[in-house]
């Protein structure tokens, strides 16, 4: 829930300010990415070497906004609605279905899981979205990893942590 209003979708909030708002990129994504023993939560954009600084500033104080700030109910509604045409398109065709179905037995997960996901997402309000954001993410321990040129960028990125160089 917290990736589809965060950054995995198009009205997104990381988007909306990066992209619309600022007019720093063409596009920025972000969110939980889940794996089977581990997970990571990430931030992508891109950027003219201009505006680079201001585009990791606006990215870094939007994941601060995450652990602050709860979904309205129109960016609660709109992610909901976003993850259940989700999982609707990836059901069209008896193959997809046997994939969803090898992917709960390869991570160990019931035949239901699917099911129960979606019924908790229809459960999900504010609070357990603020509560993810403050368990899950933690801006103290953010690895930020700019590519371009180094001489360009560093003077201003040293102005929001500390940089190192790797070439």
């Amino acid at each position: 829930m917290i990736s589809d209003y965060f950054g995995g979708a198009f009205s997104s909030r990381l988007n909306e300010v990066i992209r619309v708002q600022k007019g720093l990129t063409y596009g920025a994504r972000g969110g939980f990415a889940p794996a089977r023993l581990d997970g990571r939560f990430e931030v992508s954009t891109f950027s003219k070497t201009e505006t680079t600084a201001a585009a990791v500033k606006a990215g870094l104080d939007e994941i601060a906004r995450l652990r602050t700030e709860a979904p309205s109910e129109h960016e609660l509604g709109d992610t909901k609605a976003n993850f259940v045409g989700k999982v609707v398109l990836s059901r069209e065709t008896p193959q997809q279905v046997a994939d969803e179905l090898w992917r709960a037995e390869l991570h160990g997960l019931p035949a239901d899981h699917f099911e129960k996901t979606l019924a908790r997402v229809a459960k999900t309000g504010p609070e357990e979205c603020m509560s993810l954001a403050r368990e899950a993410v933690d801006p103290t321990k953010l690895i930020v990893v700019v590519v371009g040129n180094a001489e360009k960028l560093k003077a201003e990125l040293e102005k929001i942590a500390p940089v190192t160089v790797v070439k």
